[in-house]
């Protein structure tokens, strides 16, 4: 993005330094192979002349540098007609504004970043309140329906222009509760889309992964919490929870999981072989690639990049 803009014409004499740096990172040419590599031909009619007023000339600078308009081939403007917001105002005239086919969030001008959020979904320490009434009665780990949750996320907070990893992201990414498993499964990727109350869209890439993992002893005790809150359940007030058979024998051995893991092997991005312990639970967890750009092949090399990094031994 810009971080210096220097006038050509001020009181202030440019130095020779100054003048030399531009010259040798490529001057005006490498500027317009940047920032107008894709300018579409209702604003290339719009590219300031000899002869343009200050309004054109501001219009063509807002949508160049600010609204990135011409860096991406699918950029926020496009063919079409109207104007684009800025700063409050309404900047353009009749003729090149906003795209209305070209890019799904036409009439929005997207950040200038790629990638908006990178988070973790995993499982939170309470079981689906559906799920709890019915314990006793489970035969395996995934008839359990855990609560998910992000558990971590970067950036952090929010952006100033009011964008935010969506409250309902855990739920998008498990529909059906996080349902431990007694085997480790191979990841799974998938794409996705949600769209807020102004119609913007932000588009998903996720990976379904299985590195989390508990011996019995220990699963046992986190249901046994999550079974705790059961008084606050509807039809649960004041009764004791029993868990289930399998659960208190620590039965893993002869366990049999669900008839639909050998679609969930399949299609996958990832081929990982890692052992499997017979005494262990395996916890799924997501990790989510958000943008405001549908670059779907671009972020599955990037998130399958870094699970791959993050199985390596180095710090």
């Amino acid at each position: 993005s810009v971080t210096t803009i220097k006038p050509i014409q001020s009181g202030t004499t440019w130095s020779l330094s100054e003048i030399t740096a531009m010259q040798r990172n490529g001057g005006n040419a490498l500027n317009r192979a940047v920032y107008e590599r894709y300018v579409p031909p209702s604003w290339e009619e719009r590219r300031p002349k000899r002869g343009s007023s200050l309004v054109e000339r501001e219009a063509w600078v807002l949508a160049k540098f600010s609204a990135l308009g011409f860096v991406l081939p699918d950029g926020p403007l496009g063919v079409g007609s109207g104007s684009f917001a800025y700063g409050g105002k309404c900047i353009g005239g009749s003729n090149g504004g906003l795209s209305t086919s070209t890019h799904s969030n036409a009439g929005t001008i997207l950040p200038n970043r790629l990638v908006d959020y990178f988070c973790v979904v995993s499982a939170s320490s309470q079981l689906e309140r559906e799920s709890l009434p019915s314990l006793v009665r489970t035969t395996k780990p995934s008839e359990l329906r855990f609560v998910p949750e992000v558990t971590d996320q970067y950036p952090a907070g929010r952006y100033g222009d009011g964008t935010r990893v969506p409250a309902h992201l855990s739920r998008f990414v498990f529909p059906e509760g996080l349902r431990p498993r007694p085997k480790h499964l191979v990841p799974k990727m998938f794409t996705f889309v949600l769209t807020d109350e102004q119609g913007t869209r932000l588009y998903g890439t996720a990976l379904h992964i299985y590195d989390q993992s508990l011996t019995i002893d220990a699963f046992r005790d986190v249901v046994r919490k999550a079974a705790a809150a059961a008084d606050r359940v509807e039809g649960c007030e004041g009764k004791d929870v029993e868990l289930p058979a399998w659960l208190l024998r620590g039965d893993t051995e002869h366990m049999q999981d669900d008839e639909d893991d050998d679609e969930e092997e399949e299609d996958t991005e990832v081929d990982v072989s890692i052992d499997s312990a017979p005494e262990c639970i395996y916890f799924p967890k997501c990790l989510v690639l958000l943008s405001h750009y549908p670059f779907h092949d671009t972020f599955r090399a990037v998130i399958k990049h870094l699970y791959m990094l993050s199985l390596g031994e180095s710090p």
